[in-house]
């Protein structure tokens, strides 16, 4: 190990693959079908497509590269808006989504916090300071919750690796849209 645990972070992909693997072992489902099963088809997610890992596992790739409409994905937003229902049917527990959102630990040369598979970052909108709320993929596929507006945002782009471009989404165009969306901001 190049530091000791817990006094270092890094943002890459094994963990939440890993995270994924326990998921597919404790529920004894191809993570393709317990995704469809447990999200898209309550959420009624329009077709999409998942990154398969490479046999022998043969399973989701959890790091990224799938293929979801934005209004698609934007429902996730809504769900944690929502205390994890969708349209009144629970979907995810409401308090593992806010555990999920606690700023855990700082990421070197990123913007905000981490938690767990969130980022947390703080937002100026019309002068005030908000908690916001980010799952972000490379390019600058964002999906930003804002819960104290009770608003989510959804950007989509192919800035892929160049994070100084789509970073400034988070910074200043994140904020632009919560001030448009908020009449009294």
């Amino acid at each position: 190990m190049a530091f000791d645990p817990g006094t270092k972070a890094y943002y890459c992909s094994p963990e939440i693959n890993l995270l994924g693997a326990v998921v597919q072992k404790t529920t004894r489902a191809w993570l393709p079908d317990y995704f469809a099963k447990k999200f898209a088809v309550p959420m009624q997610f329009g077709r999409y497509a998942m990154w398969l890992t490479e046999p022998p596992t043969d399973t989701a790739y959890m790091a990224g590269g799938d293929y979801f409409r934005a209004r698609d994905f934007l429902k996730f937003g809504q769900l944690f808006l929502d205390g994890g229902r969708w349209h009144g049917v629970p979907i995810i527990d409401a308090r593992w989504l806010e555990e999920s959102a606690k700023p855990r630990t700082a990421i070197e040369g990123e913007i905000g916090r981490y938690g767990y598979g969130w980022h947390v970052f703080d937002a100026t909108i019309g002068g005030r300071t908000y908690r916001a709320i980010n799952a972000g993929g490379n390019g600058g596929q964002l999906l930003t919750v804002i819960p104290e507006l009770d608003l989510a945002i959804m950007i989509t782009a192919g800035n892929y690796g160049q994070y100084p471009v789509w970073s400034k989404f988070i910074e200043r165009t994140i904020p632009d849209l919560a001030a448009a969306a908020v009449p009294d901001s």
